[in-house]
């Protein structure tokens, strides 16, 4: 297995373990024991934010080269889903716990997708020890 076919891989496992977190945190209100009520005009974080994590992690497990930009996008969700219990009223403390894990693992796999896309630097000879040449920096 070539080095590119096992970030595309492990880009492609990313994308399920996001769909994975985004329909727990989707379900999380009703396995935890939240109270749902409110304003009808309101939706708690905890579904808004597995809503974006379980649309944002199609990409990257149907298309793993174009996965680059979700990763910001993952970090943003995570944090997001970090503070919602603290923005809302009322929740409970195992919530809060449950939103730290999920909106921090989250922001993980959003880190680890940046980093598995990124673009490498081209070597150059000015980039390879002991060579003091003119043309040092054309590609090599």
């Amino acid at each position: 297995m070539t080095p590119r076919l096992a970030h595309l891989r492990l880009i492609s496992w990313l994308g399920v373990a996001a769909l994975l977190l985004g329909l727990w945190q989707i379900s999380t209100p009703i396995a935890l024991g939240d109270d749902l009520g409110g304003p009808a005009t309101t939706i708690p974080p905890a579904i808004s934010g597995g809503t974006v994590a379980v649309v944002l992690s199609l990409l990257p497990m149907m298309s793993p080269p174009d996965a680059r930009w979700t990763a910001p996008l993952f970090t943003i969700t995570g944090w997001w889903i970090v503070a919602g219990p603290w923005l809302a009223e009322g929740a409970t403390s195992l919530v809060r716990l449950n939103d730290v894990v999920v909106g921090g693992t989250l922001a993980l796999v959003g880190f680890a997708v940046s980093l598995l896309t990124r673009q490498p630097k081209p070597l150059t000879r000015a980039s390879l020890p002991g060579f003091t040449d003119l043309r040092a920096h054309e590609p090599v």
